[in-house]
This record gives structure tokens, sequence and C-alpha cells, in this order.
């Protein structure tokens, strides 16, 4: 894990992560009929909290250690375990084994990659 690595390891790292996940650009889910964009808003909700805080470096090598993961899961995926609305932003939760990953569409935007998470 990458807990207490330095600033300067830890920048270098997320600038690796972020490479790799720049060229996935999109991936056809089943279960919604639909191309799942990977957009900044996902990459940004993997190192920051849903209120804009940086996560923690030992939450941040976690959630990209799960990453490679995320892939797979919308691609196979063959039901949704939650589907959610809260306002004008739509969420769906895609789980296999012990991992769940999230998707969500803001208003009349595309569906893209949200969140990928251990199931508690």
């Amino acid at each position: 894990m990458i807990v207490g690595m330095k600033s300067e390891a830890f920048r270098a790292f997320l600038s690796n992560q972020r490479e790799a996940y720049r060229k996935i650009s999109k991936v056809y889910c089943r279960v919604l009929n639909s191309f799942i964009s990977f957009n900044s808003e996902g990459f940004r909700h993997l190192t920051h909290n849903g209120l804009g805080k940086s996560r923690n470096h030992g939450d941040t090598a976690r959630r990209f250690h799960l990453f490679p993961r995320a892939v797979s899961i919308i691609r196979e995926a063959s039901e949704i375990s939650k589907h959610t609305f809260i306002g004008t932003i739509e969420y769906w939760r895609l789980e296999k084994g012990k991992t769940a990953v999230i998707l969500r569409k803001v208003g009349n935007g595309h569906i893209h990659f949200y969140s990928i998470m251990d199931k508690r």
C-alpha cells in the first residue's frame, strides 16, 4: 500500500493512475444497455470525497488498488444491486464479490463511472 508515502512519490503514483484511467474512455454495460464514460468526475471522486475534500493517501491508494476491477464489473454485471435518485442525480450500484462500483448520471448527461469501494 501507499500509506506513509511522501508527497512527491504520491504525486507520481497519481500521475500513473491518471494515465491508466484516461486510456479507458468508455465501457459498455449490458445491464444498463449503455456505454459508461470514464471522465474527470470519476477520477476526482477517487481522490476526493463527495464534499470535495482530499481523501487521505491510504483511502486513495485502496480505491486505485480496486480500480482495475471496475471495467470487468461494469461489463459483466447481470443485475443492479441499488438504484437511487438524489434530486436530478441518478446513481447505480453494481457488485461483484466484495467490490462495488458506483455509476452516476447528472440530469440529462451521460452515465459515468463515479466510484469503486469494498462492499460493507
